[in-house]
């Protein structure tokens, strides 16, 4: 489950090391700390406010409803780091 939980901060987080840009490495740092703090939320929500039997399913979909935001957090740094 991890490269479904964990897969776009891992790619934000590889993007901002291969980016030469400062603008766009902020860009990917701050959507990574975005991550981090909805993945606090959902887990959190999952396993200790309504713990279910079910709560391991949910982390199959942390990355997928992560998407709405990290995609377009991908294209800003791609777009910044471009040459001018």
């Amino acid at each position: 489950m991890v490269p479904f939980a964990l897969g776009p901060l891992i790619l934000s987080l590889c993007l901002s090391l291969l980016t030469n840009n400062k603008a766009s490495q902020i860009t990917l740092i701050i959507g990574s700390v975005l991550y981090g703090g909805f993945f606090i939320h959902f887990y959190g929500g999952l396993f200790y406010r309504s713990p279910s039997p079910q709560s391991g399913i949910g982390l199959l979909f942390i990355g997928f409803y992560s998407l709405r935001v990290m995609v377009p957090i991908w294209c800003i740094a791609a777009f910044l780091s471009r040459d001018p």
